[in-house]
């Protein structure tokens, strides 16, 4: 057991004696309050990033909110307790949001919501209450964005694109103002790409870049600007690819992927910088299969899978690993089929289907995964493989 465990245990052992015992709720409020911000700050933090660990973030979450919520009650009005309250709503949220259960998302964000505009309206000189109001707006409008609102998802983004617009012109310094920033523009960009607006997109994604380059100034090894680079050069690549700008595509596939290594490197556990690194990597695939190269691509889509397939496991119920896994399977199956593999292809279709499967039973109306799902079960019939070896009746 790892030296945070034993420190999480230890911490939920207090708890369960009766620590926050609710008759000496005032002469233990800090000692709770501390043990809260402990869990949040450090045990939450790193079993969201760590695969097959959703079960027990949703016990510490619960176990945070079951003992906050009758401090409130006693301690009404009181700052920290309101944010600690905040924050563990929003990762309730986040958590449902992962395994596909958006209504339950949905109801555990709009209370945190509801607090941080509270919070926010009473304290309008106070920055980190600022932020956090736009973090919040943007975890409504991904929301929308998932449930194939785009409408809704604007109005959302463009709320908290003008909190963080003014904050950064207020604070230029400050490296996680910034970075919300470079986030809003990120959200924008990609909003706009989705539906069609490849200008709009290109101008957010230009003023993302520039963002990011001011924080490379402030700070060049920071995990957060190295995280924005991968992302915006992947978006000036796919941009590039549509247009059929090869160019310009290869450069920024190639940055990408240099700066998906390093941060993958420096956080080899880390499931969002993994899956960034898995992405560049199949982004990477396809790009040189489809200049030829089978070779490289192989070696790119394998590293893909290699680093995909701890964290797409069923146990670890993570919708958004599994629906970049199913993309990977889908390329692997490419790829095997143009080395003449055809068995090794239907196999890497099988689980493409078996994992769209399950994620369209969570999220029934995601037509993407959907859309995937059907593609494979015909290329597995295309590949003169019988529909009853693929897992569907």
């Amino acid at each position: 057991m790892t030296a945070l465990a034993l420190m999480m245990v230890f911490v939920l052992a207090l708890l369960a004696q009766g620590y926050w015992g609710w008759r000496d709720a005032h002469r233990h409020y800090l000692g709770a309050r501390h043990a809260a911000e402990f869990l949040l700050n450090h045990v939450v933090d790193d079993l969201a990033n760590t695969p097959g660990q959703a079960e027990m973030r949703r016990a510490v979450l619960q176990q945070v909110l079951t003992h906050a919520e009758p401090f409130l009650l006693e301690e009404g009005g009181d700052l920290p307790l309101e944010l600690i309250h905040a924050r563990t709503l929003s990762g309730l949220g986040d958590l449902e949001r992962e395994q596909g259960r958006m209504e339950a998302s949905r109801d555990f964000r709009r209370r945190a919501l509801d607090i941080h505009q509270r919070l926010a309206a009473q304290h309008p000189d106070r920055s980190d209450l600022q932020a956090a109001y736009s973090i919040s707006l943007v975890k409504f409008g991904d929301l929308a964005k998932e449930c194939h609102d785009p409408e809704t998802a604007l109005h959302w983004y463009r709320r908290a694109l003008q909190i963080d617009e003014r904050l950064a012109g207020l604070h230029a310094d400050d490296l996680t103002i910034q970075d919300n920033l470079a986030w809003s523009y990120e959200r924008l960009a990609d909003l706009a790409r989705s539906r069609g607006e490849l200008e709009a997109a290109a101008r957010f994604n230009q003023l993302r870049l520039g963002q990011v380059r001011q924080l490379q100034h402030v700070a060049p090894d920071d995990e957060r600007v190295l995280h924005h680079l991968v992302c915006a050069h992947s978006i000036i690549a796919d941009t590039a690819a549509v247009e059929g700008r090869e160019d310009i595509e290869i450069e920024h596939r190639a940055l990408a992927l240099e700066s998906a290594g390093r941060l993958g490197g420096r956080f080899p556990s880390h499931r969002v910088y993994q899956a960034r690194l898995a992405g560049a990597c199949a982004s990477m695939s396809v790009l040189e299969l489809r200049r030829g190269d089978i070779t490289a691509a192989d070696a790119l889509i394998t590293d893909a899978f290699r680093i995909m397939d701890a964290f797409a496991n069923p146990e670890a119920n993570d919708m958004d690993a599994r629906s970049l896994f199913v993309g990977i399977l889908l390329h692997q199956a490419t790829v095997r089929e143009r080395q003449g593999l055809i068995s090794e292809a239907g196999e890497a279709l099988t689980s493409a289907i078996e994992h769209a499967d399950a994620i369209h039973h969570l999220k029934p109306h995601d037509a993407g995964i959907a859309a995937m799902r059907d593609a494979a079960r015909a290329r597995r019939v295309n590949l003169g493989l019988s529909q009853a070896d693929d897992g569907t009746k």
